[in-house]
């Protein structure tokens, strides 16, 4: 595959935010056939592309709030040959009515900011915006920032956290970890979680 780029534009980077090598693949490797797909804070692309190209899914849609990123999203699905499957639209990720103006999917892959307004996000903040454009039986791979310590302690006051603002929907975790090996700053971790929804 190949991707357009501007460096003096920042929207190259392969952002750690969106986790390694490995954390995309894992995440490819799931989708299954037929499936429509929403990936957030798509920057230019490359995750977008990615399941678009390599897996029988139906439909990728990525979202950024950057323009930038969008037109690099859009000339890179262009150049893979994939603009059948996968499209992008600029708008704010974490807007729920937005969000929801653009149906529902099974698979959401939201590489959210872990700040908004300096404020540290967390799960639930992040997740609740999504959680209704998540169809029934559908996936949500959502990731935080978490100290050595939380990390270490493990899902469970995050999972109460989530079942707050599920808006009764049922939900089970099904995948929790690093999303990289490395810490992203001192004993501060990008952390993956998988969740199944009803």
């Amino acid at each position: 595959m190949r991707f357009k780029l501007d460096l003096g534009r920042r929207v190259s980077r392969l952002q750690k935010s969106q986790g390694s090598f490995h954390e995309r693949k894992r995440v490819r490797d799931l989708v299954q056939k037929g499936e429509r797909v929403l990936v957030l804070c798509a920057g230019f692309g490359l995750t977008s592309i990615l399941i678009g190209k390599l897996t029988s899914c139906r439909e990728v849609v990525g979202v950024d709030p950057n323009l930038a990123a969008c037109t690099f999203a859009d000339t890179n699905a262009i150049l893979n040959k994939c603009v059948e499957k996968v499209s992008t639209v600029m708008g704010d990720t974490m807007d729920s009515n937005f969000l929801q103006s653009l149906g529902t999917f099974d698979r959401v892959i939201a590489y959210l900011p872990w700040k908004r307004n300096g404020v540290i996000q967390t799960l639930a903040d992040l997740a609740a915006p999504v959680i209704p454009s998540i169809a029934p039986g559908g996936t949500l791979h959502i990731y935080t920032h978490e100290t050595e310590e939380a990390l270490n302690a493990g899902p469970a006051g995050n999972e109460l956290l989530m079942a707050s603002v599920c808006a009764n929907r049922q939900f089970k975790l099904t995948a929790y970890g690093k999303a990289q090996k490395a810490s992203i700053a001192l004993r501060l971790y990008r952390v993956g979680w998988d969740f199944k929804f009803d």
